[in-house]
């Protein structure tokens, strides 16, 4: 039930960021922002339901490395 409750909280805020943003002509920020919400509304789920799931900064240590790489970067 409590799972519900973090969508409405998430849904709710998405959508009061949406009209402020729309008001504003803020587009390329609401590119940004729902897919990151989108995640964060993910990420807090699995949080709650105590999924094991790993360390978003482990994840970032190891993508960003390959990502550099693929630009020609080497760390």
């Amino acid at each position: 039930m409590l799972v519900i409750l973090i969508w409405f909280v998430m849904i709710t805020i998405a959508i009061v960021e949406f009209l402020k943003m729309k008001k504003e002509g803020q587009k390329k920020t609401m590119i940004a922002f729902f897919p990151i919400w989108f995640f964060a509304t993910i990420y807090a789920t699995l949080v709650f339901l105590e999924v094991p799931i790993p360390n978003p900064t482990d994840v970032l240590m190891w993508i960003i490395p390959i990502v550099l790489e693929i630009f020609g970067y080497n760390i």
